[in-house]
């Protein structure tokens, strides 16, 4: 039994176990576990500083681990963080495979330009063709969003001439994807 010192109400009851105090410097026969925490921050501290390899393996014993009980931000970031080292390393399958968690989980974060086509080419070498094709599809729309507001810069500096030569420009250059046709 584990009672909390400070909370004698909180407590744990488990099997019945031998327990071997050790003498004051002694080193425990025990392997060393490092905890969640410490495979997440220094998983993190390795992929701030590029060494993607060693993030890549505490991240990746972190999540195959302990990815039911992480916190949110934890589980999020670690997601990501897998995702662009998995880039780098080209395991499309990974790549597939995290891209997904965050797709499903969070929506709402924000994949880098440079990062969205590795995904593309994922998927395509896993040999999910619909998915690549919708996912460089996403890519082409957003690049085709951003280059269109030029144009709109361009006609509220005066420049109407220029910004329909840009906007026929972007239009010979772009696919014909719904975007674009309705821009034109």
């Amino acid at each position: 039994m584990v009672r909390s010192l400070y909370n004698p109400s909180l407590m744990a009851v488990g099997r019945k176990i031998d327990l071997t105090v050790l003498n004051r410097g002694e080193r425990s026969p025990d392997p060393y576990r490092p905890t969640p925490d410490e495979l997440y921050y220094l998983g993190k501290a390795y992929f701030d500083d590029g060494l993607y390899e060693k993030a890549g393996s505490l991240l990746e014993k972190l999540f195959r681990q302990w990815h039911l009980n992480l916190e949110l931000v934890p589980y999020r970031e670690t997601a990501r963080m897998l995702l662009f080292v998995n880039i780098e390393r080209k395991r499309a399958s990974e790549i597939v495979k995290y891209f997904e968690i965050i797709k499903e989980k969070y929506p709402e974060l924000t994949i880098p330009f440079d990062k969205v086509l590795p995904v593309g080419e994922a998927y395509r070498a896993i040999e999910e063709y619909e998915r690549a094709l919708l996912v460089f599809r996403a890519a082409v729309e957003e690049t085709f969003g951003k280059d269109i507001k030029v144009t709109a810069t361009l006609e509220s500096n005066g420049e109407f001439a220029a910004a329909v030569d840009t906007l026929r420009d972007l239009w010979l250059e772009f696919p014909d994807l719904p975007t674009v046709v309705g821009a034109l």
